[in-house]
């Protein structure tokens, strides 16, 4: 094809999913980058990728067991709103 061109647009950065962006997280913890040796990268895959989603597991679970406990606080807080507003209207005077 001489004398021929193509004219094409330059690929756009598409959006990262969110396990991409967890592993991204993960390589940048465990200082896995390019030129690395191939022996080190082997070992950091085996030991600290593994430990680094463990450690992330487990704070999401602390994080979802500490939303559960706000969530059942909060209807003890609207009823007590509730109760509050009803002591305010019986305080305010009539027509003054």
């Amino acid at each position: 094809m001489k004398g021929h061109y193509q004219l094409k647009r330059r690929p756009h950065a598409y959006p990262i999913t969110e396990q991409q962006e967890n592993f991204k997280d993960a390589l940048q913890f465990c200082k896995i980058k390019k030129g690395i040796s191939k022996a080190e990268l082997q070992e950091k895959m085996r030991t600290c990728i593994p430990q680094y989603f463990k450690d992330l597991k487990e704070q999401e679970k602390a994080s979802e067991i500490e939303d559960v406990a706000i969530e059942s606080a909060k209807p003890e807080e609207q009823e007590n709103v509730g109760e509050q507003e009803e002591e305010d209207n019986v305080l305010q005077p009539l027509g003054l």
